[in-house]
């Protein structure tokens, strides 16, 4: 079983208004685990929980989840995020939303660490990957779990003078672990491939098989790496932006084979001397379909999805625009059970005011139908980060909504495969404090939706939070 998700921006790249909530003056209630309903309707909250509040003020959050054996959940973020004291933080729930375990781990010789992908494998081992800070710089970090939630093995890669940080993971069928560096700009970016086992040499290490380097081109070269995926024959795929000799950046997939070595190496280019970039990745079948956005001197950001075979031929490339003057942006991408294409995006409207759409593409790349929300009168408009799709082709969009109070709420929208909206459903945080907060994903679990993100307090700073609602 596989989990990746992006990596959430850092609370500096929060909306302003965020950060008023950091100020609220109300203290946190702890409350227990709401019991489930017994004939939930659809869209109704069936239980949340305050799943963490760490020992300081810092912030506390929630961006990942998986599904492991026997209807378990894992939920995976940090604890306390701070270059003094941050931990990365892991969590799994049972079949009934009973939290079974939880623990917060940095590791030795690091100041701090946080989580920004979470894997399980088919045993429920659960595997994390993201940064940790030693001091002078940021490193990449892996941590694998047994399912009691012991360590068993963890990595840090440390490459002196460049700033690291997981940047994608997957974990193959025999237990292997694919970790990408997020890069962040610098001149380079690379992929490793651990062994499912601990290195006996190394007690407490992760056995490294591989490593492949991918460099930014041009006289002043970067490239960022935001996703990761595998397909059946083992092959690994990364994607990202990557700077060109004319000094612009390209959107890119690197396909590499089992063994490490280099297959293929595509860009895109949407206009040129523009910034173009695949965020968002996944591959099934002999399809490997990326999205994210394309902008230029000449236009805003628009949504780009591209869909490649395995070979790596350009089978089509699809940009689409919200249709008003500001930038659009996509939050997440995924494919159902018919190989539909759906993308959730951001559209920025005149008076600061955001809408979200999603977007349904058939597998020729035709699209199917757009359906927009922009929230109630009064609302300043949503904002999406997360997606989730069933087989059957049901969509549900996490993020929140913003509101002229300066307070948000968590919010979840759902539409049928037909683009029919089926309900759309805010939430406050706790009835005890309820400051709102930002859900960061969400993932389908048994029959209900599980969104996963942070609730603001004052007493506490932010604290992670989760919810369950009927599908």
């Amino acid at each position: 079983m596989i989990a990746c998700r992006k990596a959430v921006p850092s609370p500096g790249l929060i909306k302003p208004l965020l950060l008023f909530l950091l100020l609220a003056t109300a203290a946190l209630a702890v409350v227990a685990l709401a019991a489930p309903r017994a004939h939930a309707a659809s869209g109704d909250l069936v239980a949340w929980a305050p799943l963490y509040v760490g020992a300081t003020t810092d912030r506390d959050a929630l961006f990942s989840a998986a599904r492991g054996p026997s209807g378990s959940l894992y939920v995976s973020g940090i604890s306390d995020q701070s270059q003094a004291n941050g931990r990365l933080y892991l969590a799994k729930y049972d079949a009934h939303r009973e939290l079974v375990w939880q623990v917060a781990y940095r590791p030795a010789g690091t100041l701090s660490a946080s989580a920004s992908f979470l894997a399980v494998d088919a045993a429920g081992n659960a595997i994390v990957a993201g940064s940790a800070w030693d001091g002078a710089q940021s490193d990449l970090v892996v941590v694998k779990f047994n399912p009691s939630g012991t360590v068993l093995w963890s990595a840090i890669r440390n490459a002196t003078g460049v700033y690291e940080g997981a940047g994608g993971l997957a974990v193959a069928g025999d237990g292997s672990v694919y970790v990408g560096d997020a890069g962040w700009g610098g001149p380079r970016v690379f992929v490793v491939k651990y062994d499912a086992d601990a290195d006996p040499a190394h007690p407490g290490k992760g056995l490294e098989l591989w490593s492949h380097l991918l460099k930014g081109g041009g006289s002043s070269p970067s490239v960022s790496e935001y996703a990761l995926a595998l397909d059946g024959a083992g092959s690994v795929y990364l994607a990202g932006d990557r700077s060109s000799v004319i000094g612009e950046n390209d959107a890119f997939i690197l396909k590499l084979g089992p063994g490490g070595s280099r297959r293929w190496l595509l860009t895109w280019d949407g206009s040129a001397h523009g910034f173009d970039t695949a965020e968002h990745l996944v591959v099934k079948g002999r399809a490997v379909t990326a999205a994210g956005n394309t902008e230029s001197k000449k236009r805003q950001a628009d949504v780009v999805v591209l869909r490649y075979d395995t070979a790596g031929h350009l089978r089509w490339a699809r940009t689409w625009d919200a249709g008003a003057r500001g930038p659009d942006n996509v939050a997440d991408m995924q494919m159902d059970g018919a190989g539909n294409v759906y993308a959730a995006t951001n559209a920025w409207l005149s008076g600061n005011r955001q809408k979200i759409f999603l977007c349904k593409y058939a597998p020729s790349g035709r699209l199917i139908w757009q359906k927009g929300y922009r929230g109630t009168t009064g609302e300043l408009g949503p904002d999406a980060s997360g997606l989730a799709v069933s087989k059957a082709g049901d969509a549900w969009v996490s993020g929140y909504m913003a509101r002229p109070s300066d307070l948000t709420q968590f919010l979840t929208v759902k539409w049928a495969a037909s683009g029919a909206r089926r309900w759309a459903r805010p939430w406050s945080g706790a009835p005890a404090q309820p400051f709102g907060g930002q859900a960061w994903s969400c993932i389908l679990t048994g029959t209900t939706v599980v969104t996963l993100g942070e609730a603001f307090t004052a007493a506490n700073g932010s604290g992670a939070e989760l919810t369950w609602r009927s599908r």
